[in-house]
């Protein structure tokens, strides 16, 4: 696949979702939130610092928080828009062992093992990762061009 400046970002995005389970964002807010706030209390401080902790911890994780809100709208969207072909080879290639680093060439090795496992052409899937890729930068707000 040819390189593009949104191409990393995004898959980035893809396997941090994938390794929180797929979590909606309105969850992962409310994991934080509570995790921070137990954490707070725990340690013995009063229950209104600990909520401030919280709040600014959910202000820290905001670029991630919403990195998970778009690619939750944009496997939406591709459901919604009859694209499950794409949300297929998104969640075969990215989503699998998404906390083990990448080793060069791996996700070329997945999208020639998804091409043959299903009647499709290695081209085609690259096609579909970057409209994925794609759509998901213009809901996280990103130039694309």
């Amino acid at each position: 696949m040819k390189k593009s400046h949104i191409r990393d970002y995004a898959v980035n995005a893809f396997r941090i979702y994938a390794a929180n389970g797929e979590k909606t964002y309105a969850l992962m807010r409310r994991d934080i939130y509570d995790r921070s706030l137990t954490e707070q209390l725990e340690k013995g401080v009063d229950v209104y610092s600990a909520m401030v902790f919280a709040r600014q911890t959910i202000q820290r994780k905001m670029p991630m928080l919403l990195d998970i809100r778009a690619v939750e709208q944009m496997i939406s969207l591709l459901e919604y828009s009859q694209k499950c072909d794409v949300v297929d080879a998104l969640r075969a290639i990215y989503f699998v062992e998404p906390r083990r680093p990448l080793k060069n060439g791996e996700i070329s090795n997945r999208v020639i093992r998804y091409a043959t496992d299903y009647p499709c052409s290695p081209e085609r899937i690259w096609r579909q990762l970057r409209y994925a890729q794609e759509t998901f930068g213009r809901f996280r707000g990103l130039t694309v061009e």
